[in-house]
């Protein structure tokens, strides 16, 4: 049997400007994998550190230094539309390193060394509290699953500020890392690309006849582990969050069907039916189907941009229906002439045009998103 435990360690990012690199990671990790405590930065200082900083090789935040003072102008410029801002001026962000739960082969058909490999591997994580608040007890715990740029991601940050401070409740924010990414590497298509075909491209079948992508799972099931073991976090009260590669995490979690989660919201999330062929398909069908009626407390929220070219209506179609499936209810939102990551501002000095921001389906999309959270997260 092969056997991967679940470790969190919180980690110092140091000084306002001065962030942890792959390195200062691994002399924790060295440790006998000891838990390392250390003072977490205040996030909005982000918005006043020199973008030259943000995209520097140790610690990348972003694509380039256009792309860094795009996102750090929008996030300026809504803090003071922010509903609850005020109240959330001194936010902190502390690197959280997990792993991926215990996984033996005995749960799958085969785990190779591959798989094994790749659910080894750290995850970097960045945890976003209100330090005033960090007393009170059961509050929501929120997953924001990134883009194909990776965790350490300026447009990331400010998400995380702008979910806590649009909420009328406390709460708990983690950024996930899906790609085991510490210091920004993911900006490398070279580097990101081998790591995304491998964690989307393993499907294997479990021990109870449902096929699935493993590695995203797992990775996916390790945050929200993560974040329910934050001690002020309720575990009934979980949500999530994902922007591109990170909606089709969010459509992964859908259909994961994990206790406590009870709302997600998928923005121009790269969507499908969960990589699965016809035959695989149907042998999910017929087993889900003999498996009696599945009760799924979670609904999720679609937001798209309808000439988005990397997803099509079939796409679309596919994973409503792969959701419907296990019982999850969808709402699709289709914004018209309207492309891909049409939510960040820096979009528009992409080269790409399947690139895109749209101002009005950016605050609409977002509207609608903190009303499902509103809804769904709030306490008795």
């Amino acid at each position: 049997m092969i056997y991967f435990r679940c470790f969190v360690f919180l980690v110092s990012l140091g000084a306002a400007v001065s962030f942890a690199s792959s390195r200062d990671m691994s002399s924790c990790e060295s440790k006998a994998r000891k838990v390392c405590v250390g003072e977490a930065i205040t996030l909005r200082d982000l918005i006043e550190v020199d973008p030259k900083v943000l995209v520097s090789n140790t610690s990348r935040l972003a694509k380039d230094e256009g792309f860094a003072r795009e996102v750090q102008m929008i996030w300026k410029a809504e803090i003071r539309e922010f509903p609850h801002g005020q109240d959330h001026a001194f936010l902190k962000s502390t690197p959280l390193i997990y792993y991926c739960d215990e996984v033996d082969e005995g749960h799958y058909d085969s785990i190779n060394d591959e798989v094994a490999e790749f659910l080894k591997m750290p995850l970097y994580g960045n945890l976003i509290q209100n330090p005033a608040n960090a007393q009170e007890s059961k509050v929501p715990g929120i997953v924001l699953f990134h883009t194909g740029a990776g965790p350490n991601d300026i447009f990331m940050r400010w998400k995380a500020d702008a979910l806590i401070s649009s909420l009328p409740y406390n709460c708990s924010v983690l950024i996930a890392d899906l790609v085991s990414d510490s210091d920004g590497e993911s900006w490398d298509p070279k580097k990101y690309g081998p790591k995304r075909k491998v964690m989307m491209g393993k499907i294997l079948k479990g021990k109870d006849g449902i096929w699935r992508r493993t590695i995203l799972q797992q990775r996916i099931k390790a945050a929200i582990k993560a974040l329910k073991g934050i001690h002020n976090v309720d575990p009934q009260r979980i949500g999530a969050m994902g922007w591109c590669l990170g909606g089709r995490a969010v459509s992964e979690l859908a259909r994961m069907n994990l206790n406590g989660v009870r709302c997600a919201v998928s923005f121009h999330g790269v969507v499908d039916n969960g990589g699965l062929d016809e035959a695989q398909l149907e042998e999910n069908r017929e087993t889900i189907a003999a498996q009696g009626q599945r009760i799924n407390e979670l609904e999720v929220l679609l937001c798209n941009g309808a000439e988005d070219p990397f997803v099509s209506n079939d796409d679309l179609e596919a994973c409503r229906n792969s959701l419907a499936l296990v019982g999850v209810k969808t709402t699709l939102v289709n914004y018209e002439n309207t492309l891909h990551g049409f939510t960040n501002p820096a979009q528009d000095l992409n080269p790409s045009p399947s690139f895109g921001y749209n101002e009005k389906a950016a605050k609409s999309s977002w509207e609608e998103g903190i009303k499902l959270f509103r809804q769904s997260l709030k306490g008795k």
